[in-house]
């Protein structure tokens, strides 16, 4: 285990910068002295924290407490960070809760592979403890402003996940009792992590109200659209074709590249996955990861890039 460059608390001016906090962070680390010096500084900022030596201490923890944020080392014991991610995912308690890398494993495709599974962002080793302490509060700010009571995310003003399932749920219904065509697509802001990583959250929650706002200008009234991960917006098209949503998705990336803000230095661009629903073959469930298969074909460079899932082949794309 790397130790970090500065193994002393946040400066106090740092810590006065915010009133005491009762967010709850669980810390899976399996370095003693790494994972005292971590909670330390999140405890002087106001953070209560539950220590975890593995992942499988973790899972138990988790199982019995409610908590905000985890943190988590790759390598560890017993279960390792990539499999507590798994683990913590698969429960509907835990499985909004953000989580956040923070090891000595600093390679891209380990970045890559976090950021795929879903992990919020990857930290790596040495880490100045200021920088430590103020990324994660600010992660946990994030997540508190973009949380929602009743239907709506709060940050979009679309559906929120529970409510966007239950809208698609009803419309999948619908098309297998009486027929028609639905299509439904999953869109990734390109570059998101970059984004906020360069410029932060709330740079990356004035793209989010960007793109929202260019999608309820290019849909129709029957059209359903909700915010489904962090930087996913899903939809959903009644009655259209592959063809005729991609119109609309070019409308809705031209209109959101328009609104490039001036401190990004390329312009503002989404990829998305297409497929059409077949509720007779399919759960609810099935029909979203086959659109998240679609949107993982989606490698172009272009600010707006659109796989539609094939039939009988892996993935047939279209681009701008």
């Amino acid at each position: 285990m790397q130790s970090f460059t500065r193994p002393v608390m946040a400066s106090r001016h740092a810590q006065e910068m915010y009133m005491p906090s009762k967010h709850v962070v669980l810390l899976a680390e399996d370095d003693e002295v790494t994972r005292e010096m971590c909670a330390f500084n999140l405890e002087r900022a106001g953070f209560d924290v539950l220590h975890a030596a593995d992942g499988l201490e973790a899972i138990r923890v988790l199982a019995a407490r409610r908590v905000d944020l985890v943190i988590s080392d790759i390598n560890m014991p017993n279960m390792d960070g990539f499999k507590l991610y798994r683990e913590m995912k698969e429960t509907e308690k835990n499985r909004e809760t953000p989580f956040l890398f923070l090891t000595s494993r600093t390679s891209t495709e380990d970045q890559l592979h976090a950021l795929r599974l879903g992990a919020y962002d990857y930290l790596s080793k040495p880490m100045d403890m200021e920088i430590f302490t103020l990324k994660v509060r600010g992660l946990l700010n994030h997540f508190k402003r973009a949380e929602g009571s009743g239907e709506k995310d709060p940050l979009t003003g679309m559906l929120n996940r529970c409510s966007l399932e239950n809208a698609l749920g009803r419309e999948l219904d619908q098309v297998r009792l009486a027929g028609g065509q639905l299509v439904i697509a999953l869109l990734r802001i390109m570059d998101f992590d970059k984004i906020t990583a360069t410029h932060g959250y709330g740079m990356g929650d004035r793209v989010l109200s960007y793109l929202a706002r260019s999608v309820q200008s290019g849909l129709r009234l029957k059209d359903i659209s909700g915010r489904y991960e962090t930087a996913d917006i899903l939809l959903a098209f009644p009655d259209n074709s592959p063809e005729e949503t991609m119109h609309s998705l070019r409308y809705i990336s031209q209109n959101f590249r328009d609104q490039t803000p001036k401190e990004l230095s390329e312009p503002l661009g989404f990829r998305a996955g297409l497929i059409t629903a077949r509720p007779h073959h399919f759960t609810l469930q099935d029909h979203i990861l086959r659109a998240y298969a679609a949107l993982e074909g989606c490698t172009c460079q272009t600010t707006a890039c659109f796989c539609v899932w094939g039939e009988n082949t892996s993935h047939v794309k279209g681009v701008r």
